[in-house]
């Protein structure tokens, strides 16, 4: 709260339940992971965060991380 005017943008990634994904090292498409995204948003809602740059570290399917990540950040509206 006390930065949250100094926040406009949020990389965004997500890891695997341990154990899996481990042929893309342990990451998740955003939303399909562990990360609670539920409760990062509503910390987020209070900053003046506008853009979220999401990240995959070693996707086995790109196309699939990109639209997995689009459909993601669209709900978060």
């Amino acid at each position: 709260a006390r930065y949250g005017d100094r926040v406009v943008a949020c990389h965004v990634k997500d890891l695997a339940p341990q154990g899996q994904k481990l042929d893309e090292d342990g990451w998740a498409d955003p939303g399909h992971g562990t990360m609670d995204w539920v409760k990062l948003l509503a910390a987020l809602k209070k900053t003046t965060c506008k853009l979220f740059v999401v990240e995959h570290d070693k996707p086995s399917d790109v196309t699939r991380f990109a639209k997995n990540a689009r459909d993601e950040v669209a709900k978060w509206g």
